[in-house]
């Protein structure tokens, strides 16, 4: 590979791992990244299919000369992408431009599965995160969770409606335990 389709594939990763970046804006920026790292094959337009939605490369056009992968993640069809490019010539290294493209698209292809991977990963840890947060939001008992310093991390409406005492109250007590206990022996 060229060092122009290393950095493509370099930016692709950076990218994937930006937590920032959810999949439409990961998408919406490869299919233009792709295009110029593959100028020399002539590559010039880049149609990506995921999730039922359509991402297409600035200035998109459907040429006759194509080449189309699908991407699979854990055994599973996810989508497509697919080149499309001007006639095949004998490229600026000596070997045929279908064999060129051909073997960029599969290494850009398998790239993308892998960051395609790690972000549906990331959405699933942050649903499953949100799911945690209603339920012990709304368990009708006591959940108090707190650190290695006794900082209280997690203090639920039930707690506040149970003590009469806010997150807030704890956070701005020097000794929360005092709250509970103001008697000194109680502590100790």
């Amino acid at each position: 590979l060229k060092v122009v389709e290393l950095t493509c594939l370099e930016r692709i990763l950076d990218l994937g791992k930006n937590p920032d970046v959810n999949l439409n804006g990961f998408f919406d920026q490869v299919v233009n990244y792709i295009p110029i790292a593959m100028k020399d094959y002539l590559i010039i337009f880049v149609k990506l299919e995921f999730d039922s939605k359509t991402y297409k490369s600035s200035f998109f056009q459907q040429t006759q000369n194509q080449f189309e992968y699908t991407l699979n993640v854990s055994n599973n069809l996810l989508g497509f992408i697919k080149i499309f490019f001007h006639k095949n010539k004998i490229s600026p290294y000596g070997l045929d431009y279908n064999q060129c493209i051909e073997k960029s698209l599969k290494s850009i292809a398998k790239q993308l599965e892998k960051v395609i991977g790690y972000k549906i990963s990331q959405r699933k840890v942050a649903d499953s995160q949100n799911q945690l947060r209603l339920l012990v939001k709304n368990m009708p008992v006591m959940i108090s969770v707190y650190d290695e310093n006794w900082n209280y991390i997690v203090w639920n409406p039930e707690c506040e409606r149970v003590t009469g005492y806010t997150k807030a109250d704890l956070d701005a007590s020097d000794d929360p335990e005092k709250l509970f206990f103001p008697d000194d022996e109680y502590r100790t």
